[in-house]
């Protein structure tokens, strides 16, 4: 290439990269001003799941991103709920949008579990326990020392915490009340 051929190649260059790192820079700050937390959030929530009496265990996560879920809303097999990022509503830190993310389902009346087998075990209000009695999908948070029934179990919205406590402890329950 003679040296024309290479300045216009390089200038080609620099305006395709500073193209797209404004770009970037706008759409950045265009999403921190719109989102309803003004920026990136770092949430945490812990959490267990109990059906029937027994703990559940939910997928584990594997390869080099080491989490189950998006990039936004994910767990590291710590049972730790893990809001990460920008948040356009608060919606998208519900654990309605949790399950979603890691592969389940979760509403006022059923739950959804992923399995490693890649299916999915469902529990419905009204469904039978081993033991016979019948099922009810309740959930309850610990803030502190208080804890408090939930009745809008998929619309639930974690706390805005760091760290826990002093941020949720949720407890899903499947069972007899």
């Amino acid at each position: 290439m003679n040296n024309t051929y290479k300045k216009i190649a390089f200038a080609c260059f620099v305006v395709l990269v500073s193209m797209t790192t404004l770009y970037l820079l706008m759409h950045t700050l265009f999403t921190n001003i719109i989102s309803e937390t003004k920026g990136p959030v770092h949430w945490h929530a812990d959490f267990e799941i109990i059906i029937c009496g027994e703990k559940q265990l939910l997928l584990e996560s594997t390869g080099i991103s080491n989490k189950v879920g998006t990039a936004t809303l994910h767990h590291h097999n710590d049972y730790r709920i893990h809001v990460e990022g920008t948040l356009l509503s608060l919606q998208d830190a519900s654990l309605g949008r949790f399950f979603e993310s890691i592969g389940g389902v979760l509403t006022d009346t059923y739950i959804g579990i992923p399995q490693k087998n890649e299916t999915t075990l469902y529990w419905h209000n009204g469904d039978h326990c081993p033991d016979g009695s019948t099922g009810t999908l309740s959930m309850y948070v610990q803030k502190g020392t208080s804890v408090t029934a939930v009745s809008d179990i998929d619309g639930y919205i974690i706390s805005p915490e760091i760290y826990v406590p002093p941020g949720d402890k949720i407890t899903i329950i499947f069972g007899e009340r």
